[in-house]
């Protein structure tokens, strides 16, 4: 198993926001990496169409199943 972690402490040059991840590596190492460099990124990116609290909830379980494309074994 190849756990992972992700940091961010100033998100959009904000210190008031920060992106704290912690991902099992059940998928294998090369699933873990992808998803510790990209998850953060994805989600933000989700987020800026957003602009109501039950909107960013859906945004981010989107964004978290969609994170999954871009990994060789998935097949996305």
């Amino acid at each position: 198993m190849e756990d992972v972690h992700k940091i961010v402490s100033c998100l959009s040059g904000s210190s008031n926001k920060g992106f704290f991840g912690v991902y099992d590596g059940h998928g294998g190492k090369m699933a873990a990496d992808f998803v510790v460099e990209n998850m953060h990124t994805n989600i933000l990116e989700k987020l800026e169409n957003c602009a109501e609290d039950a909107t960013k909830e859906e945004a981010v379980k989107a964004r978290v199943f969609d994170n999954r494309c871009g990994v060789p074994e998935t097949g996305c």
